[in-house]
């Protein structure tokens, strides 16, 4: 029986094997389990992943004439010339099945808008390498579309001073935008190993979905439905075992930033407004790795007198790789490490933790994580000494 099906004969066709068979039928079954447990429509999320697989199936023969093929150059250290269509399959997916929810159509809009934007840009991006500005402006238009379109905006902080709420009053929309522009990058910038980006999102979506499903059924809609086309994209794009390096496909910064965007969505609404499921910090909480790694490596860059957007190897994920730990068990590691910060921010919210005392653990947190990756080489050492043994 041969171990995978051709679906051309080019060299950019994607061999689906086996192995990338298992995972999608492993995702659907997750994902259709989550759907029953948090009572949405299962059907929609197997359909999510349904036509993001053959959204990719179809643009990775597409790459070469669209110029969507990433090169291994600079700080890109991967093998191999790679199709960057991920993120265009993945906004694929929702397009086709967003508007097949409950959810206004207003809404519906304001989120194919939004994301659409920055795809378009992204995928500008990814062919063009366009600078600084350009993407800033995407995001920044994104993210207004999304408070002025989808009314999704910051209006508190939660009680981080004492008992009193902290209104952002005539505040709120630039620092939603400030917000929104910050998780956008923070998102983009963990996209630096294969399957990295893609299951750092999964954990927030996830567990987003979970906290959700009582009182937010729509939020939980959207998070689930995120859930299954990223569940798609990973099958083609996580360091897995006993498959062909040809079916690998790549996120790009139309993916990254769109997920970036529509994390920033499900948090601000799921910690707004009277029914809140959680606070501003708590929401904090579900996104806590990859934001404050992030926070800490441009701090650093800025210190340094260099652009906080400027690319290095300074990132957690590549102080893991050079300790000595495999892609795949860094991408493991890092998705625990996510799950851990979620599940603690959750559990100190559902016991009663005040919004100051989550939001100093917070910033204790980015301090022990900035101390340590400012000795980035005696971390590597000592964690070079943990992989050894293992």
């Amino acid at each position: 029986m041969p171990q995978g099906v051709e679906t051309a004969t080019s060299q950019w066709t994607v061999p689906v094997n086996r192995t990338t068979f298992g995972v999608l039928s492993l995702g659907a079954f997750i994902v259709t389990a989550l759907g029953l447990t948090t009572g949405t429509d299962w059907q929609l999320q197997f359909l999510a992943i349904a036509i993001t697989s053959v959204a990719i199936l179809a643009l990775k023969s597409l790459a070469p004439r669209l110029g969507l093929i990433d090169h291994p150059q600079g700080h890109k250290t991967h093998d191999g010339d790679v199709p960057v269509i991920g993120g265009l399959a993945i906004y694929i997916g929702l397009a086709f099945t967003l508007p097949l929810t409950a959810l206004p159509g207003s809404t519906i809009f304001a989120l194919l808008a939004s994301c659409g934007l920055l795809v378009a840009l992204g995928a500008l991006d990814d062919r063009y390498h366009l600078p600084v500005w350009a993407r800033f402006g995407a995001q920044v238009g994104a993210a207004l579309i999304m408070i002025e379109w989808g009314g999704v905006m910051l209006t508190d902080l939660g009680q981080l001073v004492g008992d009193e709420t902290f209104t952002l009053g005539r505040w709120s929309i630039l620092v939603t935008v400030v917000a929104t522009i910050g998780v956008i990058n923070s998102m983009n910038m963990a996209d630096g190993l294969d399957g990295l980006a893609g299951t750092l999102a999964l954990a927030t979506f996830g567990m987003a979905a979970i906290w959700a499903a009582s009182g937010h059924p729509e939020i939980a809609c959207i998070a689930l439905l995120a859930c299954s086309a990223l569940t798609a994209f990973l099958a083609f794009n996580a360091p897995l075992p006993s498959r062909d390096p040809r079916a690998r496909v790549f996120m790009g910064d139309a993916g990254s930033m769109m997920l970036g965007l529509l994390i920033a969505w499900v948090l601000i609404t799921l910690s707004q407004g009277p029914d809140r499921a959680f606070p501003a910090v708590t929401a904090l909480w579900l996104f806590a790795l990859p934001l404050l790694d992030t926070l800490s490596v441009m701090l650093r860059r800025m210190l340094r007198g260099r652009s906080p957007f400027a690319p290095d190897r300074e990132h957690l994920h590549h102080i893991l790789i050079v300790a000595g730990y495999s892609n795949r068990a860094v991408v493991g590691i890092m998705f625990v490490g996510a799950m851990l910060f979620a599940a603690f921010g959750l559990l100190m919210f559902k016991t009663g933790i005040p919004d100051y005392w989550q939001f100093t653990t917070a910033l204790g947190v980015f301090v022990l994580i900035n101390i340590a990756l400012r000795r980035a080489w005696r971390v590597q050492r000592i964690l070079h000494k943990f992989s050894q043994r293992g």
